[in-house]
């Protein structure tokens, strides 16, 4: 047997097998870079996000140190069945120099075609990211437009009513006592019993003539003793009168109320001037929202958060506690913009450049800037430009300017409202915008919005309901309507924002329901006052008979009145 030969045979084979591990482990290794850079993008993006982020394509050269990606997508996260931002293609080279010094670093990163809001094909949405539902429309309806209903503003005068009869009830119940102790006060049985003892006495002395002056001058202290009481008598009566007088005055005012407050509580609602004053910011406040939301999730991406590490924290290396970090770890010195910008269905050619973009803000020399112009046909032209400074911690001051002009709107819901919407089949947009966000937490927002060339759809579902008249009203002034203009601020903490509107639909609804805004009102006054009649009504019916007790207290004073008078008499 020949051994040497299966020894050579085997040694053949074993190398053999040591060049194909080889060959494979090159293959990997010249391979992997690009799905392990497709698959980091993707995860680390979604978690930034809170939605999917998705990478077409990933190409890596080693000969070059080239990296392309393509078709990369950003889920909206209030709206994960839309793209917040698109990018068709990113080209760039590495530098190897930094990448050997654990750096990624690129001079310059070419991003060609970038669209916003658009569709995805299936839903972006993470299973640990809750997406918030916007909440369902209120609609356009009178309670929006500030007119409350009968029933809400009885309630709230019931309580007014209320304090005022117990009040009325507490003064009658003192009046009462006043009157019921005057009356004890005057003379009873036993003093008119004493007062005929004393007329008898006096009677019995006249005998002889000293008996009958001396019997004359106990009548004239009778006598003025009597006057004095019929005085307190009719000082009593008096009283009651008064009181009586008083008392029903304020009755008779308590059973007015409802004609009264019903008038002034509508008038001092103002809503024949104001209940259509806010009609424009119900219709435009939740398109203005979007916006504002919409503008936060651009400025989250371009801007990111903080550097990660608190104050001074930032400039050492996490992985070397006793290197000082110098420069930052990313950077992309340059970034250019070139090709289609395309957003609602429009498309415009893009140039632009987003400098010093840099994952650790505070040891870089520059702030990172945003210059980016864009225009066509139906796109109009776009203008923006950014500049974001991070590089003190606890000072950070972004701020950024945006206008558009004469871009072609199609179809575009202008309001979500449940039973009115507001749809611009066509119009021309012209906006201007300035923001900025101090210390990453304060935002300060002024939109001014123009739409003209106003083709507009007004679609309702309340032509069949009680308020028919005044959207009717609405919905003819609406379709006259040829330019809409509103100004917005935006303003506070992010996480809790204070949004103000004005709009010339304001004036232009208001000038237009009036007349169907005035009988509603009428309307409203006459249900409330029945309403408060009805619920006065129960309440007045015991005051009437307290009412009437006190009435009664007036004969009690006059019976003893006339037993007084009567002894008066007979003297």
């Amino acid at each position: 047997m020949d051994y040497k030969g299966r020894a050579g045979s085997k040694g053949l084979g074993f190398g053999s097998f040591l060049l194909v591990v080889l060959f494979v482990l090159l293959a990997v290794l010249w391979f992997i870079p690009a799905p392990a850079i497709k698959w980091a993008i993707e995860t680390y993006g979604s978690e930034h996000v809170g939605a999917k982020v998705d990478v077409e394509d990933v190409s890596f050269s080693w000969l070059s140190a080239g990296l392309a990606i393509e078709g990369l997508q950003v889920t909206d996260p209030s709206a994960p069945m839309e793209n917040m931002l698109v990018i068709d293609r990113m080209a760039a080279e590495l530098d190897v120099a930094q990448l050997l010094n654990k750096k990624l670093y690129f001079d310059e990163l070419a991003i060609e075609g970038v669209g916003v809001g658009e569709v995805r094909a299936e839903s972006g949405a993470l299973s640990k990211h809750v997406s918030t539902l916007p909440e369902e429309s209120s609609g356009f309806s009178l309670a929006s437009l500030g007119l409350p209903s009968a029933d809400e503003l009885v309630a709230q005068e019931k309580a007014i009513y209320e304090n005022k009869i117990n009040a009325y009830k507490e003064k009658l119940a003192a009046k009462q006592r006043a009157i019921e102790e005057a009356i004890t006060a005057l003379p009873n049985e036993d003093a008119l019993n004493g007062y005929k003892a004393r007329i008898k006495k006096a009677k019995d002395s006249a005998k002889g003539p000293l008996g009958k002056f001396a019997a004359l001058k106990d009548f004239k202290r009778i006598q003025k003793d009597i006057k004095k009481d019929v005085k307190k008598v009719r000082e009593v009566q008096q009283l009651i009168k008064n009181t009586l007088a008083d008392l029903r005055k304020d009755y008779e005012l308590l059973k007015g109320l409802p004609n009264q407050s019903a008038s002034e509580i509508v008038k001092s609602l103002g809503l024949e001037d104001s209940m259509v004053a806010g009609a424009g910011q119900t219709l435009l406040a939740g398109r203005f929202d979007a916006w504002v939301q919409q503008a936060l999730g651009y400025y989250n991406v371009m801007a990111g958060g903080k550097d990660g590490l608190p104050g001074e924290a930032s400039d050492i290396e996490t992985n070397s506690p006793n290197t000082i970090k110098t420069t930052p770890d990313f950077l992309i010195k340059k970034v250019l913009l070139s090709g289609a910008l395309r957003q609602g269905g429009r498309e415009g050619e893009m140039s632009g450049e987003v400098t010093n973009l840099n994952e650790a803000p505070s040891l870089s020399p520059e702030s990172t800037t945003v210059t980016l112009k864009a225009a066509g046909v139906a796109f109009g032209k776009l203008a923006l430009n950014g500049i974001i400074d991070h590089r003190k911690v606890g000072e950070e001051e972004d701020t950024f300017t945006l206008s558009v002009s004469d871009s072609t709107l199609e179809n575009y819901s202008l309001s979500e409202q449940s039973d009115m919407a507001l749809i611009l089949k066509k119009a021309l947009l012209s906006t201007q915008v300035n923001a900025s966000v101090n210390k990453l937490s304060m935002l300060d927002m002024a939109i001014d919005a123009g739409f003209s060339n106003i083709d507009l759809a007004v679609n309702s579902e309340g032509a069949g309901s009680s308020d028919s008249d005044v959207q009717q009203a609405i919905i003819e002034a609406l379709k006259e309507t040829k330019d809409i203009r509103l100004q917005g601020k935006a303003t506070g903490p992010l996480d809790k924002l204070t949004l103000s509107l004005k709009s010339n639909l304001d004036d232009v609804l208001s000038n237009a329901v009036s007349k169907a805004v005035n009988n509603k009102v009428d309307a409203l006054k006459g249900e409330v006052s029945k309403k408060l009649q009805d619920e006065l009504a129960k309440q007045m019916a015991p005051l009437k008979e307290k009412l009437g007790k006190v009435a009664g207290l007036e004969s009690q004073a006059s019976d003893r009145k006339n037993a007084v008078e009567g002894l008066l008499s007979k003297l």
